[in-house]
């Protein structure tokens, strides 16, 4: 995997194309364009501008920098055209020729780069295996073995670990491990290189949620700011039941009754709630907690660590854990994560009871 941390000048060096050049020069052509527009790259992920220059004769050269290799971008043209974004492209620091015709916009044709050229092969690699699935179901080993041939011969591309990490239905865990430790170091310290990273790091995490294994540790930040262990909640009690939720989040509010019914009747017996909110403004989560008066504690998962551990992405969302961080109990409809334990409020109210009047000394 990639260290934490990488000196500046390394990566700036790094992305150097082989030429020793540490930046992009796109000449850009677009038949049909007046003198005088105005011509954008902007980068699809933040949406900032990359360099932008004005068309003379057609043609304009675009300077600038990908810092991590290269990400998507696109093309805005000038306002008082009124017309939407290029297709989406992969510039590389060399020199590049991008083509087009304002007849045929937004369609572009990218010359030059390493990167996009690997991109558009893997496009026509997916369709043709697309239809050769939707004829024949039973190609899946023959379409597996034909992309991890295609990854592991362009080891060295700026774009492959982007596909990689979206492919978890083409490669199993093991493929993706085995290919990323097959990419050249530009490869893995590229802003995809890093995606894919992280992709692996949370499948890893995702593969050790199962009952009554060790909870993975993640942090809360409460309402002052300060940063806590969720172990700092769960080692003070016999039973913690960690909920998912959100101040957007309709479903989850409605559900707040039941829980403080739960937490009237159990907490003194030993069971602790610890509400943690997910994707929210810290303006509109406290409000929420104060408007619905939770009586217990509350934290938001400010850098998504939680989110990513159990593949939350339907809410609200239960977790139940005992005093040494056991898992005995997850549900969430739309986690990539088996839910396991009781799949309703009721039964997690009667697992709970169970648990704290008859069988707690189990798991001590």
């Amino acid at each position: 995997m990639l260290p934490a941390l990488v000196p500046f000048a390394f990566i700036t060096l790094l992305f150097a194309n082989e030429g020793g050049e540490r930046g992009f020069q796109i000449t850009v052509t677009i038949k049909g364009l007046k003198d005088g527009c105005s011509v954008s790259l902007i980068q699809a992920r933040t949406r900032d501008t990359l360099a932008s220059g004005i068309i003379r004769q057609a043609v304009v050269v675009l300077r600038g920098a990908m810092p991590k290799g290269t990400e998507y971008c696109f093309l805005v043209l000038d306002s008082s055209l009124k017309l939407k974004p290029s297709q989406t492209f992969l510039p590389v620091n060399a020199k590049q020729k991008l083509n087009a015709d304002l007849a045929e916009w937004p369609k572009i044709e990218l010359v030059g780069s390493s990167a996009h050229r690997d991109y558009l092969d893997l496009v026509a690699l997916w369709d043709t295996w697309k239809a050769r699935m939707d004829n024949d179901t039973t190609v899946g080993n023959l379409r597996r073995s034909a992309f991890k041939d295609f990854v592991l011969q362009r080891s060295g591309s700026l774009y492959i670990a982007d596909f990689v990490a979206r492919a978890d239905d083409v490669f199993s865990f093991k493929d993706r491990q085995e290919i990323f430790q097959s990419l050249s170091p530009v490869a893995k310290y590229s802003y995809f290189g890093g995606k894919l990273t992280l992709a692996l790091q949370t499948e890893q995490r995702r593969l050790q949620v199962t009952k009554e294994s060790k909870l993975q540790d993640f942090s809360y930040v409460d309402k002052s700011g300060t940063s806590h262990s969720i172990y700092h909640v769960i080692s003070k009690n016999k039973l913690t039941l960690i909920d998912f939720w959100a101040s957007w989040c309709k479903p989850c509010r409605e559900q707040f009754p039941k829980l403080k019914q739960l937490y009237a009747l159990y907490h003194n017996r030993g069971l602790e709630i610890i509400g943690v909110a997910l994707n929210d403004e810290e303006g509109d989560w406290k409000a929420a907690v104060q408007k619905d008066e939770l009586p217990w504690l509350n934290g938001r998962d400010k850098d998504d660590t939680a989110y990513h551990l159990f593949d939350l992405q339907q809410i609200p969302a239960y977790v139940l854990v005992d005093q040494e961080g056991r898992l005995l109990a997850f549900n969430c409809k739309g986690s990539s994560i088996p839910s396991f334990g009781p799949a309703s409020e009721m039964g997690l109210e009667e697992a709970i009871k169970e648990i704290l009047l008859t069988k707690m000394n189990t798991y001590n």
